[in-house]
């Protein structure tokens, strides 16, 4: 089955950074790092496995947090690398095959509930990608009530999702940093 798709492949998103950097690892004349990398899981496809959690890479760059698919685990790898989920509040699906976006309920409610977040989570992707999250928003309806209106009483913009599907180009800059999508041939 050939799938044709507009997705964010994490080679196609590009950082401007501050002149004089290379790339992953390099550093500026002050020692500091301005991007890291971070393979959280790259199990891929619906399998299982003990010692790998489903495909999610984190994008540090400055002050964002950019998370490029959201595999079985993601979360785990976030603690896991002393990462605070609630601070990931840009997503990006390269597809939405289940593989790549099983956990964004979990990041959805998760990091609002025990964190305190407190801005919307943001995802972009491919057509289907807003309905999707409307979706999962539904689903999840009666706990984040509870939590919101009830219990807890939360504050609602942290449970609050901005889903944008996205078309070819550039589809969100910010503080420096740019990620740009393409057309994928995601064929077997």
């Amino acid at each position: 089955m050939n799938v044709r798709t507009i997705g964010v492949v994490l080679s196609a998103f590009v950082l401007a950074l501050p002149a004089g950097l290379q790339g992953q690892g390099a550093q500026p004349p002050g020692g500091e790092q301005n991007m890291r990398v971070i393979l959280l899981g790259t199990q891929g496809g619906p399998t299982f496995s003990a010692q790998r959690l489903g495909i999610s890479t984190l994008v540090l760059a400055g002050s964002e947090r950019l998370l490029f698919d959201a595999g079985r685990g993601t979360t785990t790898g976030m603690v896991r690398v002393a990462v605070n989920s609630a601070d990931v509040t840009k997503v990006f699906l390269t597809h939405l095959h289940s593989d790549h976006v099983i956990a964004l309920p979990e990041l959805l409610i998760s990091p609002w509930a025990s964190q305190g977040r407190q801005g919307p989570l943001q995802v972009w992707g491919p057509s289907g990608t807003r309905v999707m999250m409307q979706t999962f928003q539904e689903a999840l309806a009666l706990d984040i009530h509870v939590r919101r209106d009830v219990d807890e009483k939360y504050p609602a913009e942290g449970v609050r999702v901005v889903a944008t599907d996205i078309r070819e180009g550039v589809v969100h800059e910010s503080n420096g940093v740019k990620v740009t999508a393409f057309l994928v041939d995601h064929g077997r």
